[in-house]
């Protein structure tokens, strides 16, 4: 038997029963544990707010620190000002420990002190190549043009010829080969290493250094009658007459030259030598 009140019920719903769940309309909603916003307003949150979020190392909006391109820029400026100050402080560290063992860069050849400045002659370890601003010293020279950069002391040297000279130390004499002339340098000096990859052994006391060649090589030196000079004494005078003639062609090799550098340094010609 169906009770009165269910008939009612089921004929007009409205006034029945209502279940618990209703049709709220555009009544306004809030977020809550059951309602949650749209995720595009979730990201469109996010992405304001990362863009107003300011940087803890430049201050400035709109990136974070870890992206931070100043941070990086100071990071690389840092670790290049580091890298150069090692490298002074191993610099002045290996200057300090020659100095304090008594080591020195230039040794003078015994027995070539007994004459005249211009005849003294002194073996580097930093020179790469033989030197010498004598022309006399030479016996045999040709002219050439060339310049050495790496010199060790902060200048060029211009080339102007390359020979042999004899390093006269009071008791015998040494035959050099391949020696630049250069009007730049106001001594007599021989690269350590080239002498070793000529052949020589160089034994050093204190500080002067003895030379040992591997070879002797006899010098003839048949005289003429006429002039009183061997045959290796007239070409040696030969080659130093034709090595000044060309005066005006080093001279311009070495303007073009000097022109170019400082056309790839960008220095104007106006500012001052």
């Amino acid at each position: 038997m169906v009770s009165k009140s269910y008939e009612d019920s089921a004929a007009n719903p409205v006034m029945g029963y209502q279940s618990g769940i209703r049709a709220t309309g555009n009544s306004d909603l809030r977020a809550n544990s059951t309602v949650l916003p749209c995720h595009h307003y979730t990201n469109n949150m996010r992405e304001q707010n990362w863009l107003a979020r300011r940087c803890y190392y430049c201050n400035k909006t709109g990136h974070k620190i870890s992206n931070c391109k100043r941070k990086e820029d100071d990071e690389e400026s840092q670790l290049l000002r580091l890298v150069i100050n090692k490298g002074t402080q191993q610099q002045q560290q290996e200057d300090d420990d020659k100095q304090s063992s008594g080591q020195k860069s230039e040794y003078l050849v015994t027995g070539t002190d007994g004459g005249f400045w211009s005849n003294m002659w002194y073996v580097s370890k930093s020179l790469k190549h033989h030197f010498s601003g004598n022309l006399d010293m030479f016996k045999r020279i040709k002219y050439m043009n060339d310049v050495e950069t790496e010199t060790g002391e902060n200048q060029f040297y211009f080339i102007r010829g390359i020979g042999v000279v004899d390093v006269n130390n009071g008791t015998e004499i040494t035959r050099i080969q391949s020696v630049f002339y250069t009007q730049d340098i106001d001594r007599n000096v021989l690269s350590f290493d080239q002498l070793i990859i000529q052949g020589f052994t160089v034994k050093f006391t204190g500080d002067k250094c003895k030379l040992f060649p591997t070879f002797s090589v006899p010098l003839i030196n048949i005289r003429s009658r006429i002039s009183g000079m061997s045959r290796e004494e007239e070409l040696g005078q030969m080659e130093k007459q034709t090595l000044m003639e060309k005066e005006s062609e080093f001279m311009k090799y070495k303007t073009n030259f000097l022109n170019d550098y400082f056309e790839k340094l960008e220095i104007s010609s106006n500012e001052s030598d």
